[in-house]
Parts: C-alpha cells; structure tokens; sequence
C-alpha cells in the first residue's frame, strides 16, 4: 500500500502571528511582545494525592476485582460525592475501552495487578497506583462564546520519572472511526521525510485490530483483535528502551488472531497476539524516496 508524500507537503507552517525574519547570518525566529492568556480557568485547578492504599489513580479503588464486578453504589444516590461520581466515571469508562471479562484478557492482558504492572511498596495496596492527579478547566478562544469551557485531568503516577518521559501511540488497521490514512500513516510518512535515519519512531500497525476492545467480546469475536494489548507491549517496549537500552522493533504490520469464541489464556496468547519483532521479513513498514509502503 504506497502512499506518496510530496516535498512540498512537507514545508514548515507558521500560524498567524509568527513572523519570519532571514538574516544574513541566517534564519531568525521571534515571537510578538503580546502572548495569548493562559488556557486554564483562575481557580479551577484541583490537586488530589492518591496513596494507593484505598484509593488510586488507575481504578479509584477498585482494583482488579471492583473493575470486573457489578457497578458502585452511591451511598445517596440523589447526592453522590465527587469521589464517588469519579469511581463510577472510571468503572464506566473501562468498559468504553477494554473488554472487562477474564475470557477477554482482563488481568491477564490488561488492568490493575496484570502481567508487567508496577508493584510498590507497602502500604501501597497490590493493583492500585499512587499519584497525583491535576483537574481543571480550560477555557475556549473568546471569539467562541456559545462553547462551554472544557474539563480537563492530568494523572501523574508517583513512579513516573520526569527526566525519561514519553508518548506511546498504537494504531488499528481496521478502525472505523479513527482511519490510518489520515492520521497515523500521515503522521509517520511525515516524520520520516522530516528526520530519515535519525527518526526513532517505530510505528506498528495492527491487523486486525480495532480500538472498541470493549465491543470485541459480545460481537466482533470472530472478526478483530483487540489493540489495547499491543498499547501495554508499546509501553513497556518503550520502557525496556528507556531504561536499558532494548532496541525498539522497526515499523511492521503485526497479524494478531481473532480469538473467535476462544477465551484468552496464558496457554494461546503468545499464538493469537504475536509480539512485533525485531525481523519482519515481509511486513516491514518502509519509507524511501517520499514513498510510505506498507505491506497489505
């Protein structure tokens, strides 16, 4: 699957207020004296600390078990707490993600106390994170008064090392709703022709993934692999990377299996969901001469 990427499309783009000046000893940049405001409301931010113990960042204290379980109750549900909206916001939104059931891979292949979670020290509870988490609302260009500020939420665990961060992107082949072409595969094609061999990125498509794991279980079984696996293989590659030096796989297509009706288990998943390697052979991902091809 070629995609050709023109060299003009790779051409620096200054937004509105960004001045370019050349000089002969080269070319200057400058910023105008006058700066926007700062996107987050006065007031709005809320800083909580979560040790772990009975609460945290990654199931507000649910753990592996609450998350797998019937919903929380509210202990008034004409007036439930804020920490109560926020544990059943989290409950819900595992299951707009990931497929909440073991025969899917919850605690096997994702969620609190899974294979290559992080374990803390006591009194840390097994399964919970710790950390920090930053809520506030950002506010809307004043030209669009009719917008509602937004929410927003930072998580920041407390084994998180600032001088080592990184981003960690994975995209389905298959995605219904979030298409390669226009976003992932443009993204890489770019970075390619902007950076060539010093480039570090390493992009893995999946076949046939889809980003609704959720959905996977009670409907598309047979039909697509859920991604959310390859996201935890990304991060912790990306981790090993980091911290001792494992190289990353270069860009391929990785051909997981349909589970079909076939529950998940540490006995079939190293079959079903393949790993990226280190030697694709034939489904390399390659960018030469402004071309992206990518194995069909």
């Amino acid at each position: 699957m070629p995609i050709v990427l023109g060299k003009g499309e790779g051409h620096e783009h200054h937004p509105r207020g960004f001045h370019r000046r050349r000089r002969r000893r080269g070319v200057r940049f400058h910023q105008p004296a006058s700066r926007k405001p700062a996107p987050i409301v006065p007031g709005s931010v809320k800083v909580t600390v979560y040790d772990g113990v009975a609460d945290d960042l990654l199931s507000a204290g649910l753990n592996l078990a609450g998350l797998m379980g019937g919903a929380p109750a509210f202990a008034d549900p004409a007036n439930p707490t804020a920490a109560e909206l926020r544990r059943n916001a989290i409950y819900n939104n595992y299951r707009g993600i990931v497929d909440p059931v073991a025969a899917g891979g919850m605690g096997l292949l994702w969620g609190p106390g899974s294979p290559g979670s992080p374990v803390f020290e006591a009194p840390v509870t097994p399964g919970l994170i710790p950390g920090v988490e930053y809520r506030a609302y950002l506010r809307v260009d004043r030209r669009r008064p009719h917008v509602n500020s937004m929410p927003a939420a930072v998580q920041i665990p407390s084994h998180f090392d600032p001088a080592k961060p990184c981003i960690v992107a994975a995209m389905p082949r298959e995605d219904a709703l979030v298409f390669p072409n226009l976003h992932s595969r443009a993204y890489y094609a770019l970075n390619q022709l902007q950076e060539g061999t010093k480039s570090r990125l390493s992009y893995i498509e999946v076949t046939p993934g889809q980003h609704f794991d959720a959905f996977i279980s009670a409907f598309f079984g047979g039909q697509f692999a859920p991604l959310h696996y390859y996201f935890v293989l990304a991060m912790d590659g990306m981790y090993a990377h980091l911290t001792s030096g494992t190289p990353l796989p270069p860009s391929q297509v990785v051909r997981p299996t349909p589970r079909g009706t076939e529950a998940y288990d540490a006995t079939n998943v190293a079959d079903l969901l393949p790993p990226p390697v280190l030697e694709p052979e034939g489904d390399r991902i390659t960018f030469s001469n402004g071309v992206l091809s990518i194995p069909e």
